[in-house]
């Protein structure tokens, strides 16, 4: 007698990924249980180290250092893998001259200085004390009030600072009308 051959359902091929098997196109026999199956395994990740992204994961500022890591990306699944971290060091300060503020009768001032540009960091920075008032000798006229029938009249002066111009309350003088 001759053999019958094998009989059944054919299964289609699946294609191994990055991470799972695959197999060829088999059939399993019916009658005997006889399989063509055949593993095809998986590929693993093909990495393209030739373009890595690099995310920052901290920023380094003037005096702190800062982080990053670097991932590939598979060629096959598009899965991104992290293959390096990077030590960023601290940027150092940017220093950059600066005028400095005259003060004013009531106001501090300072010197010339110089500033970083990225942070709040300064060298050679003095306060310089408030100049005070310079008070006038001579009054100036302000305003003047006309006297009333029960009410003398007066006339306002002040003597201003020749700094700023300011009047000052303890400065002013009233001299009645004659």
């Amino acid at each position: 007698l001759e053999a019958t051959g094998h009989e059944g359902d054919t299964i289609p091929a699946l294609e191994p990924t990055c991470t799972e098997d695959g197999h060829n196109e088999y059939m399993v026999c019916e009658k005997c249980g006889y399989s063509s199956y055949e593993v095809i395994p998986a590929t693993g990740h093909n990495l393209d180290e030739e373009n890595p992204i690099i995310k920052t994961i901290r920023e380094p500022t003037c005096t702190r250092s800062g982080s990053a890591s670097v991932y590939a990306t598979c060629l096959n699944c598009f899965e991104e893998f992290l293959v390096d971290s990077i030590h960023l060091e601290p940027l150092g300060h940017d220093l950059e001259d600066r005028k400095g503020l005259d003060p004013t009768c009531t106001e501090h001032g300072y010197t010339d200085y110089q500033g970083c540009t990225r942070c709040s960091y300064t060298v050679g920075r003095t306060s310089i004390d408030p100049t005070g008032h310079s008070i006038s000798d001579e009054p100036v006229y302000i305003d003047a009030i006309d006297p009333t029938c029960t009410e003398e009249g007066y006339v306002i002066y002040a003597y201003p600072c020749l700094t700023c111009g300011e009047f000052l309350e303890e400065y002013y003088e009233l001299k009645i009308k004659g």
